[in-house]
C-alpha cells in the first residue's frame, strides 16, 4: 500500500501489517515531467537526488501480509484479500489519518514449502471513463468555460459536482450509491419547491399522497426538469433502463442509499434490512448477475446529466 506511514509491525488475526524501508523514488514521475516540459519547450529538468529524496519522503509504503489463505482456486483468493485489506486499510486510516492505495497483490500458491505458483495483480485505479474524444464526447471549450462558470460562482454546484467525481473514485458500489444519491438529492433540496404534489412523466400523480417535501419525489421531480424539461424530445425508457420508468429507477437508487446510510451497505437476505419497506427495491437492483452494475452506470449516467444541464443553466460563457 501506498501512501500510509507504519513505523511498528501490527497483528490481527490471520494478517500481519509492516512499514517497508524501501521506498519508491518517483523516477518516472520524473521522467514524464522532463517529458512535458521539453514538449513545451521548458527547459526545466528534475534535480536528481533531490527529486527521488523528497518523492520517497512523501510516498510511504506499507504491507499487509497473510500467512495462510484457504480456498478452492486463485480467483477465488483474490478478492477474499482484497476485501479484508481494504478493511484493515480504513481502520488503519482511523488512527494514522490517512488511508493507504493498495499497489500490487502477490499470492503464492504452495505445497508446505514448495511453491508451486505465483501471483501478481496490480490494484492501482486505472481509467474507466470516455475512451471516446473529440466535441461529441464532451471535449468542448465552449461548454467547459460555461461549466468552470457554474463552479466558480455557485458554490452548490461545486459541491454536486465534487460529490459526483468522488462516487467516480469510489472503490465500492453501496458507496457509489450512496454518493450519486446525495449529488442529487443535495441539489434538489435548494432547486426543487417542497410541499408540491408531484406528476410522473406518464401524467399519474405520485402514489400515496407523496410531495416534493419528501426524497424520493423531489429528486424525480430535479431529474424529469433537468433532463425531460427541455425542447428536446427524450425517451424516458432509454433513461430509465434497466427499470421499467423513472419512478422505479429513482426508487430502487434511494433503497440502495437507505442500505448505505442505516446499515453500511446493502446485504441480500440480512433480517433486519429485510424488515425494512425499501427492502425489495433494494433486492431488485441486484436480482440477476451483472444487474447490479447496470443500475450504477444509470445512476451515473443520470446524475452526470442533471449536474451537467445544471452547470450550463447557472453558468454563462466566459469567451
Amino acid at each position: 500500500m501506498s501512501g500510509l506511514l507504519l513505523t511498528t509491525s501490527l497483528k490481527l488475526p490471520g494478517s500481519n501489517i509492516f512499514g517497508l524501508a524501501s521506498r519508491p523514488q518517483g523516477l518516472d514521475a520524473a521522467a514524464l515531467t522532463e517529458a512535458t516540459a521539453s514538449e513545451l519547450g521548458w527547459p526545466s529538468r528534475a534535480a536528481q537526488p533531490q527529486w527521488s529524496d523528497a518523492f520517497s519522503q512523501n510516498h510511504p509504503v506499507s504491507v499487509v501480509v497473510f500467512p495462510a489463505v484457504f480456498a478452492n482456486s486463485v480467483e477465488e483468493l483474490l478478492p477474499m484479500c482484497r476485501q479484508e485489506r481494504d478493511v484493515i486499510m480504513s481502520l488503519l486510516a482511523l488512527d494514522r489519518g490517512a488511508k493507504g492505495q493498495p499497489l500490487v497483490t502477490i499470492i503464492e500458491e504452495r505445497d508446505g514449502e514448495r511453491v508451486l505458483a505465483s501471483k501478481f495483480s496490480f490494484d492501482h485505479r486505472v481509467y474507466q471513463g470516455n475512451l471516446a474524444g473529440g466535441f461529441l464526447s464532451g471535449e468542448n471549450q465552449t461548454d467547459l468555460l460555461v461549466k468552470y462558470s457554474a463552479v466558480e460562482n455557485d458554490g452548490l454546484v461545486k459541491l454536486c459536482i465534487d460529490l459526483f467525481a468522488e462516487a467516480t473514485d469510489d472503490d465500492s458500489k453501496d458507496a457509489k450509491f450512496f454518493r450519486y444519491w446525495s449529488a442529487l438529492e443535495t441539489l434538489a433540496i435548494a432547486r426543487v419547491a417542497s410541499g408540491q404534489r408531484l406528476a410522473r412523466l406518464d401524467g399519474t400523480l405520485w402514489p400515496d399522497g407523496a410531495n416534493t417535501s419528501q426524497a424520493e419525489p423531489r429528486v424525480y421531480e430535479l431529474i424529469a426538469d433537468r433532463i425531460f424539461g427541455g425542447q428536446d424530445k427524450i425517451d424516458e425508457n432509454s433513461v430509465s433502463r434497466p427499470a421499467a420508468d423513472l419512478y422505479t429507477l429513482v426508487r430502487g437508487w434511494y433503497a440502495r442509499r437507505n442500505a448505505t446510510a442505516h446499515y453500511g451497505r446493502f446485504v441480500l437476505g440480512d433480517p433486519t434490512q429485510a424488515a425494512a419497506g425499501w427492502y425489495s427495491r433494494a433486492v431488485a437492483t441486484q436480482s440477476q448477475p451483472g444487474l447490479e452494475e447496470e443500475w450504477l452506470r444509470a445512476i451515473r449516467d443520470v446524475c452526470q446529466w442533471v449536474l451537467r444541464n445544471e452547470a450550463r443553466r447557472v453558468g454563462r460563457p466566459l469567451v
